[in-house]
């Protein structure tokens, strides 16, 4: 499905207008996130070890993201 839109939408608006049309909306969705998702860093791959069990377990809420700073 979607390999197929978006040679439909490339013909459509041309190449250029596509990649205008998408990165607005990659904007615009990335800005929605402000409203619902946090962020959690962890130094490095020993805190990441110590979390692990816990996403596998599904025990991160969905709203948050997962930085390793390594």
């Amino acid at each position: 499905f979607a390999p197929s839109h978006i040679q439909k939408r490339v013909a459509e608006i041309g190449q250029e207008g596509f990649d205008q049309a998408s990165a607005k909306f990659l904007m615009k969705t990335a800005a929605k996130t402000q409203e619902w998702l946090s962020f959690q860093t962890l130094k490095g791959l020993e805190e990441l070890a110590e979390i692990h069990p816990d996403v596998c377990m599904g025990k991160i809420a969905a709203n948050v993201g997962l930085i390793v700073e390594v």
